[in-house]
């Protein structure tokens, strides 16, 4: 019994990071089928750095759904720089999914302009190429 999606997504390449805008209705189930496509996306062609644009998405989930879903995020997430794009209403839980998010070994930040996300992805970026052996 499948159930018909709620948001949509559409995706694009800028300057070696994936972004992906999601917008309509996002759920507790909708956000585990997002998460999955965006993993699917980057894997598809190795992506190391992801914008996930949720500023247009209707919804958002409290703190023990986010706790519950960054914390069995698939090991893939550990390996990639990922920025969430929010509006800044929704500020209330950004340093919550950071540390959340850090803690489960996953190099998340949260944002409200584009601009300064992927300028952090690009920092990021240079970094972990500077610092790999």
């Amino acid at each position: 019994m499948g159930s018909k999606s709620t948001y949509n997504i559409s995706t694009s390449v800028n300057e070696g990071i994936v972004e992906v805008v999601v917008t309509g209705k996002l759920t507790n189930d909708s956000i585990v089928k997002l998460r999955n496509e965006v993993r699917t996306i980057a894997n598809s062609i190795n992506a190391r750095n992801v914008l996930c644009d949720i500023r247009m998405a209707k919804g958002r989930t409290g703190y023990a759904d986010t706790y519950f879903r960054v914390t069995e995020s698939p090991s893939f997430f550990h390996n990639i720089n990922m920025v969430l794009l929010d509006i800044p209403e929704n500020a209330n839980l950004r340093s919550f999914h950071e540390y959340t998010a850090k803690n489960a070994g996953i190099p998340i930040k949260w944002f409200t302009d584009a601009d300064d996300a992927r300028a952090w992805l690009k920092r990021k970026s240079k970094s972990d190429k500077n610092g790999s052996v």
